[in-house]
């Protein structure tokens, strides 16, 4: 979709397949220098000595290539965080020091967003605005919660429910955390199935996050659905890194986004701190601050 944005303006013949072919090779670069710079925090936390992450300038984010809207079926997208011009600018904090990042991998309920962002009109649910946390599905915690139409969040009850899994279309199935998990007892052919142990202390969190966004978005661009799951709520944090990366928002609307459709919110202290790692090297800077090993507002 991307090489053909711009190539029905006129240009034709040998001047527009060089003018496509310039475009792709300046995002295939912009997009290494990101991989570069989230290898990061691969890095063991016990480096101290290590520098923080490198803070980049408004410009330069804003120069990487633009990404699809989040509604099935793709379309443009702002390369701003936060999803554009009409969003007023979060507060900011310095980009986080690798030496912050805890080792605590007990998932803690994380506070609620007291003011919350704004997010872009496609990102935004019926309600947000008003102020008051959405319940969803009360009664019934094992029916998958949409936070993108091609995105939900649920259990290993709900993973292993073959009404649910094909009923509701979904393709794909994501384990975010190392306990096992048989997508053979569904007894649906052709649902892919990936684990990753984001709780699996011997792995790195940037591979689990970069095979997670991979099956995410493939399976998008086929016309399916993700389902991650878990037992201990790493699948919440796991879609607020996609939201980051895929959407551009900010750490703050992400998991503002992702609080108001589950209720409630655990994350890990460990999980914590690479969140706001993961932000600054995608931001340049910090919209939430760590404040006893947790994620919190930064006060105006």
């Amino acid at each position: 979709g991307r090489a053909t944005q711009g190539a029905g303006g006129g240009d034709s013949g040998q001047g527009g397949y060089e003018a496509i072919m310039r475009k792709l090779q300046a995002e295939r670069t912009e997009r290494e220098r990101a991989l570069s710079r989230m290898k990061l925090l691969s890095v063991s936390s016990s480096d101290t000595s290590a520098p923080p992450p490198q803070h980049l300038s408004a410009s330069s984010h804003s120069s990487s290539a633009n990404h699809a809207s989040p509604s099935k079926g793709g379309g443009g997208g702002s390369s701003r965080p936060g999803g554009g011009a009409e969003h007023s600018s979060p507060a900011i904090a310095p980009a986080a020091s690798r030496s912050e990042v805890s080792q605590d991998t007990t998932p803690r309920d994380i506070g609620l967003i007291q003011r919350r962002p704004n997010l872009p009109g496609s990102l935004r649910p019926d309600g947000y605005d008003q102020g008051s946390p959405a319940v969803p599905h009360a009664g019934h915690p094992d029916i998958p919660i949409e936070i993108l139409p091609f995105l939900m969040l649920g259990t290993f009850k709900t993973a292993s429910d073959h009404g649910i899994v094909t009923g509701m279309g979904i393709s794909g199935l994501l384990n975010c955390c190392k306990q096992p998990f048989d997508p053979e007892t569904l007894g649906a052919p052709g649902i892919q199935y990936l684990q990753c142990a984001f709780d699996d202390e011997d792995t790195s969190l940037s591979l689990q996050r970069q095979k997670a966004m991979d099956l995410i978005s493939s399976t998008r661009q086929a016309g399916g659905r993700v389902l991650m799951f878990c037992e201990r709520d790493w699948h919440g944090a796991a879609c607020i890194m996609y939201l980051m990366w895929e959407c551009r928002l900010t750490l703050l609307q992400a998991l503002s986004l992702v609080q108001y459709k589950m209720s409630s919110l655990r994350i890990s202290p460990k999980l914590c701190a690479y969140l706001i790692q993961y932000e600054a090297i995608l931001h340049g800077c910090n919209s939430m601050r760590l404040l006893a090993g947790l994620v919190t507002e930064i006060e105006p």
